[in-house]
């Protein structure tokens, strides 16, 4: 294994999923989150070789601020005999 400083990097190969999954909240996301709850942003946060993490950032009917973590992973399509 080679080690990096770089977080796009892990076991030597870079991380496979886009960004763009961790920019903004799906709205199948936002419907699972509890009710009221306010989305104020959606932050980067961690990675690994299968995933990038992120960070939903939510303002509750109470004003407390509560986060939600999610992974994103790219899945590819294989052709199977069936």
């Amino acid at each position: 294994m080679v080690r990096t400083n770089d977080p796009e990097v892990v076991w030597d190969k870079p991380n496979e999923v886009d960004d763009k999954w961790i920019q903004f909240i799906d709205d199948n996301v936002l419907a699972k989150l509890p009710e009221g709850s306010r989305p104020l942003g959606i932050d980067r946060c961690g990675s690994s070789y299968w995933t990038k993490g992120a960070e939903i950032i939510t303002e509750q009917l109470d004003g407390s601020r509560v986060s939600f973590f999610l992974k994103a992973r790219t899945v590819r399509s294989r052709n199977v005999a069936a």
